[in-house]
């Protein structure tokens, strides 16, 4: 698995999770140059060319950001990987406070921010595209 900095290619490529699978709209027409533009992403690539995830932060204002991540189908075998290499991009990002949404039955999503040092913070109504709640993780650097 390789380590790019986020391109549009890669999110038009990226074959989402079952539990994304209700963001592949927002990967249509000019949305993923402007994801690229507008923040810090980078992308896993594993040895067979496919996208495994694109993740970044996108800056709030100084010191907060938001974490975003779109995940493959085939990330699973790569978990490991992928959360190691996750976790090094949120040590050296220059945001004292990172914010991420998790879908509130998405356990996996759950226990991954745990994994990641993130802290519940509550949940947000009706937050998701599609208009169904999240619970909001943060992590801070003290």
């Amino acid at each position: 698995m390789r380590i790019e900095p986020l391109s549009p290619d890669h999110l038009r490529k990226i074959q989402l999770h079952d539990s994304q699978q209700y963001l592949a709209g927002s990967l249509n027409g000019s949305a993923p140059e402007k994801v690229v533009m507008i923040g810090d992403g980078y992308s896993a690539i594993d040895d067979h060319g496919e996208v495994i995830y694109c993740a970044g932060v996108l800056p709030v204002w100084p010191g907060r950001g938001i974490a975003w991540a779109y995940i493959s189908m085939h990330a699973c075998r790569h978990m490991l990987k992928v959360t190691r290499s996750v976790r090094r991009y949120l040590e050296i990002t220059p945001h004292r406070r990172i914010e991420a949404a998790v879908d509130v039955g998405f356990e996996e999503g759950h226990r991954w921010m745990r994994l990641l040092d993130f802290n519940h913070e509550g949940r947000l109504e009706a937050y998701a595209p599609d208009g169904h709640d999240v619970d909001l993780y943060a992590r801070i650097k003290r």
